[in-house]
């Protein structure tokens, strides 16, 4: 009997001690799910960023996949509770979780067989991930990205807009064809004599500017060589992706972080024009907004630089030089450029993929003189016949600011960025607006548009410098107008 009293004990103990860790492992289970929720919830409040997936899109599918797991949880947890009370087990609220579908759903849940749930959690994960794999793969590369990049906005100013320096750098004028055998070879003779770190950056970016010949067989004839760094330095030739991968070994040869990003441009600043009608057909699925540009740790702070962008040599022999996307603020950088990883965005609170459409079009030179758009305040603006526009400038400021207007965006900004004569003004569909002060530090353009549609206006400023008696045309951004 004593034997028997003792074998029962320790079974009895066994099963409680069992049992207290099941409960324990719910606890810690439920604990984590609901603080991992807290967290994100946190987070996301603190940064004012609404599940910003991917290229800054907001996915609905993830908010109600969040969502049903949340209603799941918090409901399957009070069931729980409400069990593991003697005095609720007949309660009308009970009998009422049990009956509702969800309580249902619960009850199949805990009576299936544990393979069937993963078998169907699993079927349930592949079709999200077959409809929008950006919530799986994107979440991870950011994470991936923040853990071994720590992305944040530059707190130490770069020396954009370069001042006295809007030329090649001396070390890239006059290399030596014995410095070029190599990509290391380069960058070793541009380490060795450039000591500052920003102007060693430069020197490559100029590089890459001065080398490199923007391969239009690519985007014509949809034939695309390999983009690697040493296929590109070898033909000096090249696409986006092209420039930004040699842009990036350049600076790895000498040490710095630099990065890789790959991402959007605006969709009026995607390059169609330049595309034949028979291509654009044949690749209509294509995505002409796909870009490549490059990130470059200095003194502890990230920079963003887009050699591709800042090369506007345009078939003509002698390059012209641009400095314009060689480290600029990052606010200047996002009205263009939008990564697929938000934390390449490099600012306080990174933007979704439509608020990146709707904002208004500037290009980094109205940064540069420091102007600031009152209104519009969006990209595509309806009015009656009359487009009205506010610039806000410096109390200093010499320069005189106008604007002209086309009919169904037939020129974008880009293609004014990327020549060196303004021949676009000559153009018959080009119409001038018309230029006012309306305050010592304002200065409003008026468009008068003709007839019912959509208008693409085109901000420039103009001022005279001491070397030339032309004045300097450049352009300042870019708006839409729809007149009904």
């Amino acid at each position: 009997m004593p034997q028997d009293f003792e074998g029962e004990f320790r079974k009895v103990a066994q099963d409680l001690a069992k049992k207290n860790r099941q409960v324990l492992l719910q606890r810690i289970g439920i604990f984590s799910i609901l603080l991992g929720m807290a967290f994100y919830w946190i987070s996301w409040l603190l940064k004012a960023n609404p599940f910003v997936v991917g290229a800054g899109t907001t996915s609905l599918s993830f908010l109600l996949l969040l969502g049903v797991s949340g209603a799941v949880v918090f409901l399957g947890c009070r069931n729980s509770f409400l069990k593991s009370r003697p005095e609720f087990q007949n309660s009308p609220r009970l009998n009422f979780l049990r009956l509702s579908p969800i309580g249902r759903v619960l009850h199949h849940l805990r009576s299936a067989k544990r393979r069937y749930i993963l078998g169907y959690s699993l079927l349930l994960v592949a079709l999200i991930h077959r409809q929008n794999p950006s919530l799986f793969t994107i979440p991870v590369n950011n994470f991936v990205t923040e853990l071994r990049y720590h992305p944040s906005p530059p707190s130490l100013i770069s020396p954009w807009p370069w001042k006295n320096q809007e030329k090649f750098h001396p070390l890239i004028s006059s290399l030596p064809p014995s410095a070029e055998t190599s990509i290391r070879s380069v960058a070793t003779y541009i380490s060795q004599r450039e000591p500052d770190p920003y102007l060693q950056v430069k020197a490559l970016h100029d590089y890459v500017i001065a080398r490199v010949t923007y391969d239009n067989d690519v985007l014509e004839k949809s034939v695309r060589p390999l983009q690697d760094a040493k296929t590109v330095f070898a033909t000096r030739k090249g696409v986006c992706e092209g420039y930004a991968k040699l842009f990036a070994a350049l600076g790895q040869e000498i040490g710095l972080d630099v990065v890789t990003i790959t991402g959007k441009v605006r969709g009026d600043l995607a390059p169609v024009d330049i595309i034949p009608l028979a291509m654009r057909a044949i690749n209509s699925d294509s995505n002409w907004t796909l870009h490549a540009w490059n990130a470059v740790k200095i003194k502890g702070h990230w920079q963003i630089v887009d050699t591709t962008w800042d090369d506007r040599n345009n078939d003509q022999k002698k390059p012209i030089y641009s400095a314009e996307y060689l480290m600029p603020p990052p606010e200047a950088m996002i009205l263009s450029h939008l990564p697929d990883l938000s934390a390449w965005q490099l600012t306080k609170h990174p933007i979704s993929e439509s608020t990146f459409e709707e904002q208004p079009l500037l290009t980094p030179q109205f940064f540069k003189e420091k102007l600031q758009l009152q209104s519009p305040r969006a990209y595509k603006t309806k009015v009656a016949n009359k487009a009205v526009i506010n610039i806000k400038h410096p109390s200093e400021y010499q320069k005189d600011i106008f604007a002209v207007f086309n009919p169904k965006e037939k020129h974008s900004l880009l293609s004014l960025l990327a020549t060196s004569k303004n021949g676009l003004l000559s153009k018959p569909q080009v119409k001038p607006c018309q230029s006012s002060p309306t305050r010592e530090d304002v200065s409003q353009v008026s468009c008068h548009l003709p007839t019912p549609g959509d208008y693409q206006v085109l901000l420039f400023s103009a001022g005279h410098e001491t070397s030339s008696p032309k004045p300097t045309i450049s352009a300042l951004g870019q708006l839409s107008f729809h007149s009904h």
